[in-house]
C-alpha cells in the first residue's frame, strides 16, 4: 500500500516506456496483470520491468509488499545492485520495511527510501526522524519536498534555497559530510577548504552505498508524478550500476570442497547466470528470469547448466516487459533475461560456461 506499483507505473511512463501510466484501480498497471492482482488490487508476485533513458537501461523488478507475499521479494535481491524500499508516511515504518531493510544488508545490495505520497498531509519530518531512529543517521535525503509536496529539490550536489523541511544547506552539508568520509582525499580536501568539487562526488557516493554508509532517502507522489523525473535521474547519476555494484559470489564444489568465484566484468570471462524466478506461461510453458553476472549470452547458444553433463541450448532469449516479451539477440552482465521450455531449469539454478 505505500505505492511501489504506482511508482514503477509512473517511471516507465516518464521514460517513455508506455504510452501513460496505468492505475491499480482499475487494472491497467503493467506489473498487476494478473487476474487475481487486478481482483484483490495488489502485487502477488515479483514483476520485471524496464526503462531507457540518458542513454542508459534500467532494470526495475516491482515486488508486493505484504507480509504474506514477502518471500517474492526476498527471491529478486540476488538480482539487482540496490533494494528500494518506499515508504507511505501516513503508515511510517512497517515491520515489512524493517525486514526489506534487514532482508537486503544480509544479502549485500545497496539500499535506498523513497518517501511516496508527500502530497499527503502526513507530516514528512517526523518520517525522516523515523527513518534515521529505525536505520540510523546514514539515511540522508538527496532531494527534499518544497511547494507543499507539489514539487522536490535537489540537495545532494546544491545547497540553495528553503524546503519543506527547512534550510536545503542543512541537508546539503549532512550528505556531503556522510559522502566523504569514504575517500580520504575528499575528506582531507572538505576540511582545510569546507567544499569539495561536486564533479568528484559520483563515485563516493556509489561506493558509500555499495559500503552500507550511506541509504539516500527520496521524495515522490508517483500518482502525482512529483519526484518521478528527479528519482530517474538520480538513480542513473548516482547509483551503483552492474560495474560498480558488489559482485554475487558464487560457489564450484570439488569434491568435499567449495572454490568461492567472484564474478567480473571483463571482456571475454565464461558466462555466469542464476535464476532467480520461475514462472508457467500456458503458451510457452516454463520461463526462467536469469540474472547475467558475468560474460555474455546470445539466442541459439548451449550452455551449462548447475552440474549437467550436457549442455543445454537456449533457443531464444526475451526481455519482459510485465507480461509482455521482446526477443534479444544478446545479453551482458547487469541484463536481466528469460528463456523458456528448458525443463531441466529449476529456482537458483546457474547457467555457465
Amino acid at each position: 500500500g505505500s505505492g511501489k506499483t504506482t511508482l514503477a507505473e509512473a517511471m516507465l511512463s516518464q521514460a517513455g516506456a508506455i504510452p501513460r501510466a496505468g492505475k491499480i484501480e482499475d487494472g491497467s498497471t503493467v506489473s498487476d496483470w494478473d487476474d487475481l492482482e487486478k481482483e484483490f488490487q495488489h502485487s502477488l508476485d515479483s514483476c520485471v520491468l524496464h526503462l531507457d533513458h540518458a542513454g542508459c537501461h534500467v532494470n526495475i523488478i516491482d515486488t508486493p509488499g505484504r507480509p504474506d507475499f514477502f518471500g517474492k521479494s526476498i527471491g529478486v535481491l540476488p538480482a539487482v545492485e540496490t533494494a528500494v524500499v518506499v515508504i507511505d508516511p501516513a503508515s511510517g515504518i512497517q515491520p515489512t520495511t524493517r525486514r526489506a531493510m534487514m532482508r537486503a544488508e544480509e544479502y549485500g545490495v545497496a539500499t535506498a527510501i523513497v518517501v511516496n505520497k508527500i502530497d499527503s498531509d502526513s507530516n514528512l519530518k517526523g518520517t525522516i526522524d523515523a527513518i534515521q531512529e529505525a536505520f540510523g543517521r546514514r539515511c540522508l535525503p538527496i532531494n527534499v519536498p518544497c511547494d507543499g509536496g507539489g514539487s522536490v529539490t535537489r540537495c545532494f550536489l546544491s545547497g540553495e534555497g528553503d524546503s519543506d523541511l527547512g534550510s536545503i544547506d542543512d541537508f546539503h552539508t549532512a550528505i556531503i559530510e556522510q559522502v566523504v568520509e569514504t575517500d580520504e582525499a575528499l575528506m582531507e580536501q572538505y576540511l582545510e577548504q569546507g567544499e569539495v568539487d561536486s564533479a568528484s562526488l559520483a563515485g563516493p557516493f556509489r561506493q558509500a552505498m555499495t559500503e552500507g554508509h550511506l541509504v539516500p532517502v527520496m521524495f515522490t507522489s508517483a500518482r502525482e508524478g512529483v519526484g518521478v523525473a528527479e528519482l530517474i535521474d538520480q538513480v542513473i547519476e548516482l547509483f551503483p550500476n552492474p560495474l560498480q555494484g558488489k559482485p554475487r559470489p558464487f560457489q564450484r564444489v570439488k569434491g568435499d570442497e567449495r572454490e568461492v568465484i567472484e564474478p567480473s566484468h571483463a571482456a571475454g570471462d565464461p558466462l555466469l547466470a542464476h535464476v532467480f524466478k520461475l514462472s508457467s506461461d500456458p503458451f510457452v510453458g516454463k520461463l526462467a528470469y536469469m540474472r547475467v553476472h558475468q560474460g555474455s549470452i546470445k539466442a541459439g547458444e548451449s550452455h551449462r547448466l548447475d552440474d549437467e553433463r550436457k549442455p543445454v541450448r537456449l533457443s531464444s532469449l526475451m526481455r519482459m516487459q510485465g507480461k509482455d516479451s521482446s526477443d534479444m539477440d544478446a545479453a551482458i552482465p547487469g541484463d536481466i533475461v528469460v528463456v523458456s521450455k528448458i525443463d531441466e531449469i529449476v529456482c537458483n539454478s546457474v547457467l555457465h560456461a
